[in-house]
């Protein structure tokens, strides 16, 4: 299992949806979207802190929030299985524009019809909260052509 710890940027539109921001791959003072930088949150507050101006100017965004980010994911099949058991699961789908974080289906929300989840930052980051729903969103996102995985994952607003 490869575990994910660290602090996010959860920055939000107009229109109320947010997008993560974790450590620049390239650039230790920057930012860039956690689900294009293989996953990668800053690894101190104070880092993201530092980040914290640059997003700022940024005009797209109308609010930010500093949040962290606890993950224990699944690298082989083997270990999607250990998970049975956890609740707040997500299923990480992996696409062209990077990896996606996929939770419930949240009625009156956006969701990825025709898979059974939502992208977290379109439901509200509504975790799965049964083993069987996630691993079954997981098989259908990988019958689909989109390699996915699960994840624990917990999120705390600082």
């Amino acid at each position: 299992m490869k575990k994910i710890e660290g602090f996010l940027w959860l920055a939000f539109t107009k229109s109320g949806r947010g997008f993560f921001f974790g450590a620049d791959k390239h650039n230790l003072s920057g930012f860039e979207s956690f689900c294009t930088n293989d996953l990668t949150p800053f690894p101190t507050r104070e880092k993201a802190l530092t980040a914290c101006s640059a997003l700022e100017e940024r005009k797209d965004f109308v609010r930010s929030e500093l949040v962290e980010i606890k993950m224990e994911m699944a690298e082989t099949d083997e270990e999607c299985y250990k998970l049975d058991g956890k609740k707040n699961l997500v299923v990480l789908m992996k696409g062209d524009g990077g990896t996606f974080l996929v939770g419930r289906l949240v009625s009156e929300k956006r969701h990825l019809y025709p898979l059974p989840g939502a992208l977290l930052v379109d439901n509200g980051f509504k975790p799965f909260v049964d083993f069987e729903d996630a691993f079954d969103a997981a098989g259908q996102i990988n019958r689909q052509g989109a390699p996915a995985t699960l994840a624990t994952f917990k999120l705390k607003r600082l």
